[in-house]
């Protein structure tokens, strides 16, 4: 007897983002000092569920004194012009030369969630990856496309999509971020609408 699958099953397998099992990241020997500085979410996965309830997301980066660098992620909480929700983390150097680090964003965080800087050309747009094995399993991979404006030309969100989807990436949770003129940067360092 076969038994078939629920359907909500199906759906969370068809719906995932999952790294393939093995990739070379764009990204070559980082330059940190190029990629600091403030980056708006373009795209995210679903699975990161930290960000389901923000909108208008940024991301800032910046060096540390002891070569960490600090990320605030800041975001308007339910609507645009919502409160602002700040995390603000810390991210390791794990190795430049193929854009990875590693981040936390709490003391109680037993070890640094992978962050690999995919694609970026340090004025325009960046991907980048959160790809944990046990959790790449079950397709709950984290991808972000983030931008140096607010919105990005579609032209290049296409195109940036088909690259990922030629490195063999299953990006079929993307969420689209709302980045509009009425988003309350107000509290987030040096943002304004480009």
């Amino acid at each position: 007897m076969v038994k078939s699958l629920p359907v909500s099953m199906l759906v969370s397998v068809a719906v995932a983002s999952k790294c393939p099992s093995s990739f070379t990241p764009v990204c070559q020997n980082l330059d940190l000092a190029r990629y600091t500085g403030v980056w708006y979410e373009q795209i995210n996965s679903e699975a990161f569920v930290i960000d389901a309830n923000l909108k208008c997301v940024t991301a800032e980066y910046s060096a540390n004194e002891d070569g960490t660098v600090k990320v605030d992620n800041k975001g308007a909480t339910g609507t645009r012009t919502g409160e602002i929700t700040d995390a603000v983390g810390t991210a390791t150097i794990k190795d430049l030369s193929t854009c990875e680090l590693g981040v936390r964003f709490s003391r109680f965080q037993p070890v640094d969630a992978p962050y690999t800087i995919f694609d970026t050309d340090y004025d325009t747009y960046s991907v980048v990856l959160s790809c944990v094995p046990v959790l790449n399993t079950f397709g709950k991979s984290d991808i972000w496309i983030l931008s140096r404006t607010p919105k990005l030309p579609q032209s290049t969100l296409d195109g940036i999509l088909q690259k990922l989807a030629d490195a063999g990436f299953d990006y079929g949770d993307m969420r689209m971020q709302e980045q509009e003129s009425d988003c309350n940067y107000a509290t987030a360092s040096g943002l304004s609408i480009v």
